[in-house]
Parts: structure tokens; sequence; C-alpha cells
């Protein structure tokens, strides 16, 4: 399956306890809403839900042009230890996660490992009195439905800068962005060319052409690499230091043999990097050729980098679907397919 790391961040205006009910209401808002969802192509899927709490490391990782991020710390290895035990249509909180809260708020059921299964909100906690019943999610409810959800639909003045937009147009606009408040931070601290290291190559031509989107969604033709390091055990810093000489070394091979490093994921204690040959503007006839050297290149690098254990990669050829994916104000590209999960299994059974 797969799967979503969201992170709410808690200031020191704020109480620890309030962001995790947040996220709690958020996570049975959801469960309500998609616990058993049917595609249009009949597939039904199922969502786990598991909430943790504590410091978390951000990392920037790579240079120049090719910069990519990394979230690392015990809650990520503690919601995935929840995920592994949650079943579907739960949600479950982890048991640091839960000495935050308040127990007599949520209708809950605590487990022999620590975890607890929170069924519903009994109260609120944010109210002054403790004693009120929870009335709901509508006002959480009315904030998810906005009335875009597709990119067609997004409002004209959203795609222009605040600096062109009257007053009221500039009202107007914040509140429809309320969903995402740091686009805003960005427009105003214009740092739209720090923000652009850290998209695709694709992306970028597509933006700096003027062309929409829209236009990188096709099925195509590409060959896919999933590599997966296993680093040494050691603190989280140093599991960054790793990551980061992992991507960077990834990059450059990759880059000189016309690819793109599409993902590096690090929810688990293993490094994994998506690389895919074939993208619009990056497609040449021998790509699949190029992909294997480019994997024999990687590998015989990763595996003489200090910290790094093992190295697998798994790699395939095919259709997939390629696009720019997700909410309007949050977007991403990947590559969607067959071939993609096979180099994934490829890459997990080699080792």
């Amino acid at each position: 399956g797969d799967a979503f790391l969201a992170l709410w961040k808690t200031d020191k205006r704020s109480f620890l306890c309030h962001t995790i009910h947040t996220v709690i209401a958020c996570a049975l808002i959801i469960q309500h809403s998609y616990a058993s969802y049917e595609t249009d192509v009949k597939v039904s899927l199922k969502v786990k839900l598991a909430i943790s709490a504590g410091n978390l490391i951000f990392a920037p990782i790579g240079t120049g042009i090719d910069m990519n991020y990394v979230i690392v710390g015990l809650p990520v290895l503690e919601a995935k230890n929840a995920e592994s035990v949650c079943t579907s249509g739960e949600v479950k909180l982890t048991p640091t996660a839960w000495a935050h809260c308040y127990s007599r708020n949520y209708d809950h059921v605590v487990h022999g490992d620590g975890h607890v299964t929170v069924k519903s909100i009994l109260y609120d906690p944010h109210e002054n009195d403790v004693n009120k019943p929870f009335l709901g999610f509508g006002a959480l409810v009315k904030q998810i439905k906005r009335p875009y959800s597709a990119q067609d639909n997004i409002p004209e003045l959203l795609r222009i800068s605040s600096t062109d937009l009257s007053a009221a147009d500039t009202l107007k606009k914040n509140e429809l962005l309320g969903l995402r408040k740091t686009i805003l931070l960005a427009e105003q601290n214009n740092i739209g060319s720090e923000i652009r290291k850290f998209m695709i190559r694709p992306v970028l031509t597509q933006i700096d052409a003027h062309q929409p989107l829209e236009y990188l969604t096709e099925m195509r033709q590409v060959s896919i690499l999933f590599i997966t390091l296993k680093p040494r055990e050691g603190p989280f810093p140093q599991l960054v230091t790793i990551v980061n000489n992992a991507y960077q070394i990834t990059c450059e091979i990759v880059y000189k043999s016309m690819g793109c490093v599409n993902k590096i994921i690090l929810f688990d204690k293993d490094i994994m990097i998506l690389v895919v040959f074939g993208l619009r503007g990056f497609k040449h006839e021998s790509e699949a050729q190029a992909a294997l050297k480019c994997a024999y290149s990687i590998r015989k690098s990763l595996s003489g980098l200090d910290g790094v254990q093992d190295v697998s990669i798994g790699v395939t050829t095919g259709q997939v679907y390629c696009g720019v994916v997700g909410h309007p104000l949050r977007r991403e590209f990947t590559v969607i397919g067959a071939i993609v999960n096979k180099a994934a299994r490829l890459m997990c059974k080699f080792r």
C-alpha cells in the first residue's frame, strides 16, 4: 500500500495536547470519509491511520538545483510501528502521543502494547467548559470542502501575485488559501527561487515554458530504478549525513545519464530512492540501457560509501502513469504503475 506522512507543527504559543486533538479529529474525518473507498476501477481502498508526537529533524539534502528533504526522528519510527499493528478503519495513537491527551475526552481502547485506538471524540479540550459535549466536525468539514478540488476550478486570482491585486481581492485570496498558509508566506518572503531547487527538472521545464503542468500528465514508456540503502545504526544526525551523501552521489550519476531522481523516502530505517528514465524532455532511444548502466554505477558508488551496509536496486521498463497529483494547493509529480511496484519488489527480493 501507499503511505502519507502528514505533519502538524506545534509552536511555543500552543499546547501539544490541542495539536494532537486536531490531528485526531482530522484522522476521524478521514476514516469517516474514506475508511472504505471504491475507486472508478472497482478497487477498494482502505485506510489505516497512526498518530505519534515528539521532536523531529527536518533536513534539506542535496546541492545546487538538485535539492530534496528528509524528515527523521523517533516519532516517525513510532508512527510506522503503530501503523503496522493498526487494522483498516482504525485511528491508533502511540503511547507517547497518548501521554499528552486527556483520556476522558475520547472514546478509546488501550491495548496491551500501550497503543490506543480512538473511536470518537467526547469532549473538546479547547472548550472552557470541560463538561460540554463535543458538537461534531462541522467547522473542520466545512474547512476541507472548498469550492474547488481540481486545477481547472481554481479561481484566477490565486494565479496572480498579491502585489498586483486590489486590497479586496487580496483578502479574498488569503481566505481561499486558508488551507495552506505557507503558500502566502512563500509569496510574501519571495522564496520562489529557493523552492525551485526542490522541483524535478521536467516540472521546472514546464514552468519556465509557461505551460500548464497538466501537459506532463500522460501514459509513458519509462525505465524505473528503485534503490534501497541499509544504513549503519547510529544517531539521527549521522543518518542525515549518510542520506545526504547518498543522494548527492545518486543525483550526479543519474543526471549524467539523462534520468531524473523523483523521490527519496526515509519512512523506515532504510533509505529508498526512486529514479525515472524517459520523462518528457529527457527521452532518448537507449534509456533502458542507460538505466541498467546507471544502476550498476550507483550500486558500485554507494556500496563504498561510509555508513552504508547494503545497496539493492530493482530495474524495470514499461508503461506508467506520469503526472502531477494531489490537491491544487499541495501537489507533486509522480509515476504510478505495475512496473514501479515490480521494481520495488525486485529491490526488496534480491538483497
